[in-house]
């Protein structure tokens, strides 16, 4: 959230996008609520391992954008992925097996479990960048477009 630019320049379901200086940010997220069963603390079936089971969709989200008004023709773009597979902790530990929990370990998740970061450089064609990405369940994604 520390690279989020102060000005917000749109809202919509799944995502926001802010900028500051020299840079474009799109914030994406693919948020789905726990269900009415677990809201309504009825009885459920989930355990301490499963965190999912109060979710009852757990979908892909499809995110497709067109950026406008960009006037450089090169830009430098980084996305930061938090997802089950990088950047959840809980997730990390439950695939060990569930190791007790000892100072050496929580370091070792605490180096290991990091956003995802891809780094590219592109052109921009006719002031305008296209924005695509499937976003895994509870997945969250930051794109800076640096121009």
């Amino acid at each position: 959230m520390n690279h989020l630019g102060n000005n917000l320049i749109e809202k919509g379901p799944g995502y926001f996008i802010s900028k500051r200086h020299g840079c474009v940010q799109v914030f994406l997220y693919n948020y789905e609520h726990f269900n009415h069963s677990f809201a309504s603390v009825e009885s459920f079936d989930t355990t301490y391992l499963d965190r999912y089971a109060p979710f009852s969709m757990l979908g892909k989200m499809d995110v497709s954008l067109s950026l406008v008004g960009f006037i450089t023709k090169k830009c430098h773009i980084v996305t930061r992925i938090v997802n089950q597979k990088y950047g959840f902790s809980f997730d990390m530990w439950v695939s060990m097996n569930t190791p007790k929990m000892d100072e050496e370990l929580v370091g070792y998740l605490q180096r290991i479990c990091v956003p995802k970061i891809d780094f590219k450089n592109t052109d921009i064609q006719d002031g305008k960048i296209e924005i695509k990405a499937m976003l895994d369940p509870l997945e969250i994604r930051l794109i800076e477009i640096h121009y």
